[in-house]
């Protein structure tokens, strides 16, 4: 039963030693200002850590990652760009593309050009995106406005992943079950950017 360490949104802060595991994941937001140096830093990081297979997607800070992709080391990683792996049999796959949300948006997609993206999600058993599912893990604070994807729910719903793994809101921090699928908001950084959250693990 593969154990898989999710981790988001590091922004160029890199955890001192992550669980044992043997997927790890992250969803996106790497950087803070999305440059070149810090993207480049991140990679290596994630690189040199000892889980078999090490996955991760861009997200809305993710400039360098949006424009300059192939400039980056990836050897021993799987990134995946609106693509999948196959990984122990387990399809898992993964989109950068989010909603815009603040002033940064690499990957951003609007109004019906982001709800006809998600209508293009094939099955997978791991789903990894930037931004929660509306709904679920999607707000600031209890109680705030859920700040998730209509459409990505709706896509969701319809493919019914076994887990699916996304940061973007830090706020949303956790995990829910629902209609036979885990979600997980594992973003590491809280709404003040501190590094309050621990990597969540789960196994599948």
């Amino acid at each position: 039963m593969p154990r898989l360490i999710l981790i988001s949104d590091t922004h160029d802060i890199f955890y001192p030693e992550l669980p044992e595991g043997d997927i790890l994941i992250h969803a996106g937001d790497v950087s803070l200002s999305g440059g070149i140096e810090e993207t480049g830093r991140f990679f290596r990081w994630f690189r040199a850590q000892p889980h078999k297979y090490k996955i991760c997607i861009g997200g809305n800070h993710d400039a360098a990652l949006a424009s300059l992709p192939v400039i980056f080391n990836k050897t021993g990683i799987d990134y995946l760009n609106d693509s999948f792996v196959d990984v122990d049999g387990l399809r898992i796959a993964g989109s950068p593309v989010s909603r815009k949300f603040g002033h940064i948006c690499a990957f951003a997609k609007f109004g019906q050009e982001l709800d006809r993206h998600w209508e293009n999600l094939d099955h997978s058993d791991i789903l990894v995106t930037h931004g929660p599912p509306y709904g679920i893990l999607d707000t600031c604070s209890p109680g705030e406005h859920n700040l998730g994807d209509e459409a990505l729910r709706v896509a969701v719903e319809r493919i019914k992943p076994k887990v699916h793994v996304f940061g973007h809101i830090h706020g949303g921090y956790g995990i829910k079950e629902l209609n036979g699928t885990t979600f997980v908001n594992a973003a590491i950084l809280d709404e003040s950017y501190n590094g309050t959250h621990e990597p969540l693990v789960i196994e599948i």
